[in-house]
């Protein structure tokens, strides 16, 4: 009995005396701000991007950068049946960046590329699609603010 207690106690005191902190909790810290961007291409894929890209025009701090976006999007038959129905789709998303900061010009191209089988249902289908582009979109901004952040 003594020794249960003696283990709840110990363990109770290494728990609570860690302290809990996110890994990249200091290297989020941005040095880095959007002043302007312009979109050009695919409008759901645009939306996407302003919506990720705006909580990094809010603070004015540190370096400035002004963006010129041009997104394209691509939804191809990967894949078919025996009797020529489509069954998995290739989705594509590429958008190539122009970023201008105070003394350069530079261009970056990101393609994301996502294999998708074709459901029978085609609500659940497009709401499918719809996440994915979502989620491909999240991962092109995370490439973009790394690019930014090294510059």
């Amino acid at each position: 009995m003594l020794k249960k207690f003696v283990i709840l106690i110990i363990s109770t005191l290494l728990i609570y005396s860690c302290e809990y902190k996110p890994i990249y909790s200091e290297k989020n810290i941005k040095n880095f701000y959007i002043e302007k961007i312009n979109f050009k291409g695919d409008n759901n894929i645009n939306i996407l991007l302003k919506n990720n890209l705006k909580r990094y025009s809010k603070v004015k701090k540190g370096k400035k950068f002004i963006i010129e976006s041009s997104s394209r999007y691509t939804k191809n038959s990967q894949a078919k049946n025996k009797s020529g129905h489509t069954t998995y789709y290739q989705l594509i998303v590429e958008v190539n960046f122009e970023i201008i900061s105070e003394n350069r010009k530079d261009n970056l191209n990101i393609e994301e590329k996502f294999i998708m089988k074709n459901y029978s249902n085609e609500y659940d289908e497009n709401n499918y699609e719809k996440s994915v582009q979502k989620n491909m979109t999240n991962l092109i901004v995370e490439n973009l603010i790394l690019q930014l952040s090294r510059m």
